[in-house]
């Protein structure tokens, strides 16, 4: 089973139609999350139309900003939980009867409301006990070495991120493929940044614990698409070959970070 997901910074264009098309087409996802579509719900449902998919549920655009979208296949179940501008979160049954949780997200572009945004994370998290997968454009990244070009991120808004992924139980599943998934600018004004990620809970890690998480190519928005793959235990990755590694992946770059580097120094 594959997830896309996306920030597509808008659909009103075939050019990005084509694109999510295509990736539609190569990756058969059961599920499509995309985030700021600036489109309507009759847009949307054109669109669910043209991709072939069963269901969706959307958040309606706010103004010229904004707009989100699950979809997906018959193939799986879905139950909504709850909504809001920043995220849609449902309940997962498979063919097989397995449930999840899976809540994607769209982080608050404005700081000052970065704290809501990680208050409702440990609400959802509060309120389920079920395996749990997360994730989607978080606007924010957990370390400095996240971060390359512009002006250094504030220590406090990542500190803040680490706390809530503590408080709810939730692992960054890595990824394979190029280490930013955002990108703005040229030459020496380039900024890149990782605001874009998957996290899982234990529970989901024990489900599937083989699964993957891929950086696609960067193709009609300033986003890398995110392809997860879903592999339990005896499954192997039809994208390529498996990367082995643990759940914990170690990074020199974390080093530099205060708080890491005291951890590494008390164990």
């Amino acid at each position: 089973m594959n997830i896309l997901v996306w920030n597509v910074q808008g659909l009103g264009n075939d050019w990005t139609f084509q694109i999510l098309h295509d990736y539609v087409q190569q990756y058969s996802p059961s599920m499509v999350f995309l985030s700021e579509t600036l489109s309507s719900k009759a847009q949307m449902e054109r669109l669910r139309v043209r991709l072939g998919f069963s269901g969706m549920l959307i958040w309606d655009k706010e103004g010229r900003s904004g707009g989100l979208c699950l979809l997906w296949s018959d193939s799986i179940h879905i139950q909504l939980l709850s909504g809001s501008r920043g995220h849609i979160d449902v309940k997962v049954t498979s063919h097989d009867s397995t449930c999840w949780h899976f809540t994607s997200l769209y982080g608050n572009p404005d700081t000052s409301l970065r704290t809501q945004f990680w208050t409702l994370l440990k609400r959802l998290g509060d309120v389920s006990s079920m395996p749990w997968l997360c994730g989607g454009d978080l606007n924010e990244i957990l370390f400095g070495h996240e971060k390359q070009g512009g002006a250094a991120r504030a220590q406090y808004l990542m500190n803040a991120f680490r706390e809530a992924t503590n408080y709810c139980g939730l692992a960054d599943l890595g990824f394979r493929g190029p280490k930013f998934t955002w990108n703005r600018g040229k030459n020496a004004c380039l900024v890149q940044e990782r605001l874009d990620r998957m996290l899982g809970n234990g529970g989901w890690l024990d489900l599937f614990p083989n699964s993957l998480v891929h950086h696609l190519n960067l193709r009609g928005s300033d986003h890398h698409p995110l392809l997860v793959e879903l592999l339990r235990a005896d499954e192997s990755s039809s994208i390529g070959k498996i990367w082995k590694r643990g759940r914990f992946h170690f990074e020199e770059a974390w080093v530099e970070e205060v708080e890491c580097s005291n951890l590494i120094k008390n164990h």
